[in-house]
C-alpha cells in the first residue's frame, strides 16, 4: 500500500507538469489534486499499523501554523478567483506534506517516490536537451487553455532565445530548472550514501549528472544559483559523514564524495565552457533590469499592510498601482516568492514560513546525524537510505530557498507539491530504528493523525468539486477558440450554473454569448448581446479591480452601441493602469465611432507610445492626414 501511495504522490507532481505547465489557469491543476486526494484517503489505513511513524511534532506545528494563516488570508482575500486557486494549492501541499511525513515515512517508500520522479526527470532532461539543441520547440502539453496556447505560439515564442532554453513540458524554463535540480541532487545523495547495489548507485549517479546538466540548459539564474547552494550543502554533509565515520574509513568516503559531487560539477563546467549559449547567459546572469523593478514594486506592496498582508492573489492589483515602468503587462508574480509571501500574507506569514524552513532543516540535520551513527553501529560504512534521503532533502530545501529569491515556483502547482514533499521528508526525519520511537507511536496519536490526513484529503477533493465550474469554463473557452459554438454554449451553461460567483466564469460566459450573437439576427441577436453584457457586468462587479475584465465589458458595451457607458468604464480602467495601451486604444475607438476623429487620433497616439500597443502606424497616419484635411477644409 505504501508503494502505491508513493507512486500516486509522484504522479500528482508529474500530472501537474503535463497539464498545468506553469500556466495560470487554476482548473488545469485538477488532475494533480484528484491523484493527491486519493493518495491521502488510501494513506489513512496505514495509520492503524503499529509501525506507523509519526512526524516530529515541532515540524508539524510550524508547518500547520503557516498553513492556517495562509488559509485565513486566502479566505479573506478581496480577489476571490486567484485566492481560491491559492487555497486549493495550499491544501494540496498540506496533504502532500502529511502523506510524505507519515504514510511514506519508511525509506523504501520514499525511494519509490523518488524513482518515479527520476524517470520523469530523465524524460524532461531529454526533451530539454533536444530543445536546447534546436531539434524540438515547445513540446505539446496536455489539455490546457487554448488561449494560453495561442499566446505562446504567437508573441512569446517569437523570441529566439526562448527556443534555445530547455523547458521540457513546462512553459517556463525557470520552473523546469526547479524540478531538475531537485531530482539531480537527490540522485547524487543516493549515489553518495544510499544502500543500493553497485548498479543502483551508478544509475542514481547517472540521473544526478543528467538532470543537473539539463538543469543548466534551462539557463535559469535562479536554477544555477540554487543548484550551487544545494551542491555546497551536499559537500558539507558528505564531509560530516567522513568525520563521523572515523579515521579508517575517511579515504573511502572521500572517494565517494569525489565521484558523487566533484565529477558531475566538472562535467557540467566543461560542457558550459563549450557552449556559446551558456556563456552568453552567464555573462548577463545578474544583468536583469526587469526583476529589480518588480522587487521595488513588491516592497511598496508590502508597505500597504505589512503585518497581515493584502490577501492571497492581490499582488497583480497592487503591482499595477506601484510599478514604475517595469512591465506593461500584468505581473501576477513578484519573481521572488519570499517577497510575494510577505506582501500577500504579511510579515506574519513570512515569519511563519521562514521559521518552518529553519525548523525542518534543523530536524533534518538531527535525523541525518542519528542515521549515520545508527548505521555505523551495525556496519563499516555510513551507507543509509535514511541518511541519503535527508542529505538530498536538506540540499534541495536550500536550493528551493535560494531559487525562490529570483523566481516564482511556489505558485506553480507541480513545483509547490514537490517542495511540500521535501518538507515532509525532513519532518519525518527520525529514524525508525533509533530508540524504537517511531514503532511505539501511541494509538491516540495515530488516530488523530489519520483523521487529520483523511479530513485534509476529503477537503481537497471537496474543493475541487466545488470549483468544477472553472473546469467547465475552461472547456467552454477551448471550444469557443476552436470554433465549436454549440459545445461552448453547453459548457458555459454548466460553468455558470456551478460557479455563478466566479468572475472568470462570468467572463467566459459573456464571451461565449457574444460569439453566439454573431450567428443570429434581429431580436435574438440583440438579446444575446444583452446577455453577454450582463455577464461582463457581473464579472466586473465581483472583481472590480481587474482591468482585463473591465476591458471585456467595454468591448461588449461598444458592440451594443452604449458608447457613454463604455467611455465611463474604460476611463476607470485607465485610472487603474494608465500605462496599459488597451485602455487608450478603446478610448480612441469610442471617439472614432462617435465621429470625434481629432480626439481619436490623440488617444491612438498615446496608445502607440506605450509598449504592447496594437495600433497600426500606417493606419494612424492615414487617420491623421484625414483630420488635417478636414481641418484645412474648415478654414
Amino acid at each position: 500500500m505504501r508503494v502505491f501511495v508513493a507512486i500516486l504522490c509522484a504522479l500528482a507532481v508529474c500530472l501537474g507538469q503535463y497539464f498545468t505547465g506553469s500556466g495560470l489557469r487554476p482548473a488545469l491543476a485538477f488532475p494533480s489534486y484528484l491523484a493527491l486526494g486519493v493518495a491521502g484517503l488510501l494513506s489513512v489505513p496505514l495509520a492503524w499499523n503499529r509501525a506507523f511513524a509519526l512526524p516530529r511534532w515541532d515540524c508539524v506545528a510550524f508547518a500547520g501554523a503557516f498553513v492556517l494563516w495562509a488559509f485565513f488570508r486566502e479566505v479573506t482575500s478581496p480577489e476571490p478567483w486567484m485566492a481560491g486557486a491559492f487555497f486549493r494549492l495550499t491544501l494540496g501541499c498540506w496533504v502532500m506534506y502529511l502523506i510524505v511525513a507519515s504514510a511514506l515515512a519508511t525509506p523504501a517508500a520514499r525511494v519509490w517516490f523518488l524513482v518515479v520522479l527520476m524517470g520523469v526527470g530523465l524524460v524532461q532532461a531529454g526533451l530539454g536537451a533536444a530543445q536546447f539543441g534546436g531539434v524540438l520547440g515547445r513540446c505539446p502539453q496536455g489539455w490546457f487553455s487554448e488561449f494560453h496556447r495561442s499566446y505562446l505560439d504567437g508573441s512569446l515564442l517569437q523570441a529566439g532565445q526562448l527556443m534555445r532554453r530547455a523547458s521540457g513540458l513546462y512553459q517556463n524554463a525557470n520552473h523546469l530548472a526547479w524540478f531538475l535540480n531537485a531530482v539531480g541532487l537527490f540522485g547524487i545523495a543516493l549515489a553518495c550514501l544510499g544502500r543500493g547495489r553497485a548498479w543502483q548507485k551508478v544509475v542514481y549517479a547517472y540521473v544526478g549528472v543528467a538532470c543537473s546538466a539539463a538543469g543548466l540548459l534551462c539557463l535559469s539564474r535562479g536554477g544555477i544559483l540554487g543548484w550551487v547552494g544545494g551542491a555546497l550543502v551536499i559537500l558539507v554533509l558528505a564531509i560530516v559523514a567522513i568525520f563521523v565515520s572515523g579515521t579508517g574509513r575517511r579515504w573511502t568516503l572521500t572517494a565517494l564524495l569525489v565521484a558523487a559531487v566533484v565529477i558531475p560539477a566538472v562535467t557540467v563546467s566543461l560542457f558550459a565552457s563549450q557552449s556559446i549559449e551558456v556563456q552568453t547567459r552567464m555573462n548577463v546572469l545578474f544583468a536583469d533590469a526587469y526583476r529589480p523593478e518588480i522587487w521595488k514594486t513588491s516592497l511598496r506592496h508590502l508597505q500597504v499592510n505589512p503585518l497581515s498582508g493584502t490577501g492571497a492573489g492581490t499582488f497583480v492589483e497592487f503591482s499595477r498601482r506601484f510599478r514604475d515602468g517595469a512591465s506593461t503587462y500584468d505581473d501576477y508574480q513578484a519573481h521572488n516568492d519570499w517577497l510575494q509571501v510577505a506582501g500577500e500574507y504579511g510579515l506574519v506569514g513570512f515569519s511563519l514560513l521562514l521559521l518552518a524552513l529553519v525548523v525542518h532543516l534543523y530536524a533534518g540535520w538531527q535525523g541525518y546525524l542519528s542515521a549515520l551513527k545508527a548505521r555505523l553501529a551495525v556496519g563499516s560504512l555510513p551507507q543509509s537510505n535514511s541518511a541519503a534521503l535527508l542529505m538530498g532533502a536538506m540540499a534541495v530545501a536550500v536550493t528551493f530557498a535560494v531559487h525562490s529569491l529570483v523566481d516564482f515556483n511556489l505558485q506553480v502547482v507541480p513545483n509547490a507539491l514537490l517542495a511540500a514533499a521535501v518538507a515532509g521528508i525532513l519532518a519525518g526525519s527520525r529514524p525508525d530504528y533509533v530508540a524504537g520511537v517511531a514503532r511505539q507511536a501511541p494509538k491516540s496519536g495515530r488516530i488523530a493523525y489519520s483523521v487529520l490526513v483523511g479530513v485534509s484529503a476529503l477537503g481537497l477533493l471537496t474543493a475541487v468539486w466545488i470549483s468544477r465550474g472553472e473546469l467547465w469554463a475552461l472547456m467552454a473557452e477551448n471550444d469557443l477558440l476552436a470554433g465549436r459554438q454549440g459545445e461552448a454554449d453547453r459548457s458555459a451553461a454548466l460553468a455558470l450554473k456551478s460557479a455563478p460567483d466566479n468572475p472568470w466564469v462570468q467572463t467566459v460566459g459573456g464571451r461565449v454569448a457574444a460569439a453566439g450573437a454573431g450567428a443570429l439576427s434581429g431580436s435574438d441577436r440583440a438579446e444575446e448581446k444583452r446577455i453577454a453584457t450582463e455577464h461582463f457586468l457581473e464579472a466586473v462587479a465581483i472583481s472590480s479591480g481587474d482591468r482585463v475584465l473591465r476591458s471585456a465589458l467595454v468591448s461588449a458595451l461598444m458592440v451594443e452601441g452604449k458608447w457613454g457607458l463604455a467611455r465611463t468604464e474604460v476611463i476607470r480602467s485607465i485610472e487603474m493602469d494608465p500605462l496599459r495601451a488597451t485602455g487608450w486604444e478603446q478610448l480612441g475607438m469610442i471617439a472614432q465611432l462617435e465621429g470625434n476623429l481629432p480626439m481619436a487620433v490623440r488617444y491612438y497616439g498615446v496608445a502607440s507610445s506605450l509598449a504592447g500597443s496594437s495600433v497600426d502606424w500606417k493606419k494612424l497616419k492615414v487617420l491623421q492626414d484625414r483630420v488635417r484635411a478636414r481641418a484645412a477644409e474648415a478654414r
